[in-house]
């Protein structure tokens, strides 16, 4: 652990942080506490992190800022008009955002950062998970609850720090150099209301670009090779003619396992992969040449253990299976991904119906419904429910409460049910 190196957070020593029990938040706040800070926070759901070691408080429109706090820690999406931050101005307390803070912890460390518009937290806990299996010791800060459900997996003798950036990162300055991972970059992104307009969102990734020491980028978004064109510290991967390494060929073998080929370097390599889709499989092999390039570590020494990974927690994730029914969790949110989580379900279960239930956030109901629309229209769906009845005039749909609709559909239905709504599924059955 860099303890002598975090000098600009010397003279803080109770921190409290807005949006405590965030995946993007949480994290910090634990690693905050191993080096010595008082931490406690505020958040609407606190439930969620009962086994946090921070101090956190429901936010109900109370004040809870202890008297003693110095430093505030707030993320993008929280308001200048937001009582915390209004106290705080008031009250001399020092604000910082979180991208500022976790760049002062990441700061010493061999880092490894994850970005991109879908897959970047899939694309971490394979990183995570690979170093995991072959004992090389690492640091994670993750943007969900993938590593036994947590965001964070900390060794304070590593030297090695994984971090995913997260939408919100974005509009702030990364100024400590590392790896970069980016998956992809699509024209119709999530969070988009973060930003500006898409042209600042561009604009902030190739800010971010410029302070990185190598980048390692999917080939097969065109974007992402143009933006990238004039950069010489960079290798990409992919299943387009032209990646650095290449995947030239899927098959399967047995039940869901994949035989696949991949080339790099004029050298042809055979892997099996269980995880499920193509998607999946990019993801695999990103991760496996960002840690190539930052530690070294040989890529058939990675391939051949690629068998060993598993689905991240709500990516794809198969929660539940009996001889009647399948139901998978995933956090698929953006037309994009849930696109893909479809054509990968069905490319693994052809002969069998889906079903989707999706619960999605409000931003995301109101830019992508039409998206969404001509989704489920294509497939022809036959459920579709929301708790937050977020696509109410799709056709056809019938829209139920989420614990009702889990019942009605292990009542009537068969097959495979692609579901998304925060893990209850594992609850309900």
């Amino acid at each position: 652990m860099h303890n002598n190196c975090y000098d600009e957070l010397l003279q803080y020593e109770n921190i409290y942080l807005i949006g405590a029990c965030g995946v993007s938040m949480n994290a910090l706040g634990e690693f905050l506490i191993l080096i010595g800070k008082n931490v406690t926070g505020t958040d609407l759901y606190p439930h969620n992190c009962k086994d946090s070691n921070i101090t956190i408080y429901e936010q109900n429109g109370n004040i809870n800022i202890p008297k003693n706090t110095d430093l505030l820690i707030y993320t993008t999406v929280i308001a200048d008009n937001h009582p915390d931050i209004i106290y705080a101005k008031a009250h001399n307390i020092k604000i910082m955002h979180r991208t500022k803070l976790l760049d002062i912890i990441i700061k010493p460390y061999n880092k490894i950062f994850i970005t991109g518009m879908s897959g970047k937290t899939s694309s971490s806990f394979y990183i995570h998970s690979i170093l995991d299996i072959l004992k090389i010791s690492h640091n994670s800060l993750i943007g969900e609850k993938v590593i036994s459900n947590k965001t964070y997996h900390i060794d304070p003798n590593s030297n090695n720090m994984i971090v995913e950036l997260n939408e919100g990162d974005m509009n702030y300055h990364i100024d400590s150099g590392g790896t970069l991972l980016i998956t992809n970059i699509i024209d119709n992104p999530d969070h988009i209301w973060l930003f500006k307009d898409y042209n600042h969102l561009i604009d902030c990734y190739k800010d971010l670009f410029h302070n990185m020491n190598y980048i390692i980028y999917c080939y097969d978004f065109p974007i992402l090779r143009d933006l990238l064109d004039k950069y010489h510290n960079k290798i990409s991967f992919g299943y387009t003619d032209g990646s650095d390494l290449q995947i030239i060929a899927r098959s399967k073998s047995q039940g869901n396992t994949d035989n696949v080929l991949i080339k790099f370097k004029d050298k042809i390599y055979n892997t099996k992969c269980n995880l499920i889709g193509k998607f999946s499989i990019l993801n695999v092999v990103g991760a496996i040449l960002a840690i190539h390039i930052n530690l070294g570590i040989d890529i058939e020494q990675m391939l051949n253990i690629v068998s060993l990974l598993k689905h991240p927690t709500r990516r794809l994730d198969k929660c539940f299976e009996n001889d009647k029914i399948t139901i998978f969790n995933d956090q698929g949110l953006h037309p994009f991904e849930v696109l893909n989580s479809i054509e990968a379900l069905r490319e693994s279960y052809d002969n069998k119906p889906i079903s989707v239930f999706l619960d999605i956030y409000s931003e995301n109901r109101s830019i992508f419904k039409d998206d969404f629309l001509n989704i489920f229209t294509k497939y022809e769906y036959n459920k579709l429910g929301s708790p937050y009845r977020c696509l109410n005039n799709i056709p056809n749909m019938n829209i139920l409460d989420d614990e009702v609709a889990i019942h009605n559909f292990l009542d009537y239905a068969s097959g495979i049910l692609l579901y998304s709504s925060k893990g209850k599924a594992v609850n309900i059955l």
